[in-house]
């Protein structure tokens, strides 16, 4: 394929001919004049070398802005999803109900929960981040409230020093406080 500086040039030399030629064979020479291309054949020999380029333009900066859009994506959510942010002692409290945890740096966590100003669960399991999710994993709970082996996780809105939020499964979010 040509170039787009050879397309433009080629359309330069159709359009016009070697120096003097021109002038002298349309002058002198009326029984066959040379056929000039019109203006818009001549843009067409020009640019169809840029819209084959354009194309391929664009899907390469497609993917450069994707790749930075991911970049800055990884960047954007929290500080820090470091799992020793979360390390220490927290309480959530509201009307209804209060949680306690404690995340050890090994990775395990107890805790419980009082409803209606009655314990409902003391729980103990292994905790750890994936990117924006606090998950937990329940070994045990005192008060047989939660099974062994059970699951849960919660969206990590913002992770500070003195308090971290989540959105719990149902949709609520929750501020605990740094105890310790």
């Amino acid at each position: 394929m040509l170039g787009r500086a050879s397309c433009i040039k080629a359309a330069r030399n159709i359009a016009r001919p070697s120096r003097g030629c021109l002038s002298a064979s349309v002058s002198r020479n009326r029984q066959h004049p040379i056929a000039l291309p019109d203006v818009a054949t001549v843009v067409a020999i020009a640019l169809a070398e840029l819209a084959v380029d354009r194309v391929h333009l664009l899907s390469r900066m497609k993917a450069v802005l994707a790749l930075m859009l991911c970049s800055l994506t990884s960047c954007a959510g929290l500080q820090s999803s470091s799992p020793s942010r979360l390390v220490g002692e927290w309480r959530y409290t509201d009307k209804i109900q209060g949680c306690h945890y404690i995340f050890n740096r090994n990775g395990t966590f107890q805790g419980d929960v009082v409803y209606h100003g009655k314990m409902i669960s003391r729980f103990t399991g292994r905790w750890s981040v994936d990117g924006d999710t606090l998950l937990y994993a329940y070994i045990s709970d005192a008060l047989d409230r939660i099974p062994a082996g059970a699951t849960d996780r919660d969206k990590l809105l913002s992770v500070r020093r003195e308090f971290f939020i989540i959105q719990a499964a149902d949709g609520s979010e929750r501020k605990y406080l740094r105890v310790r």
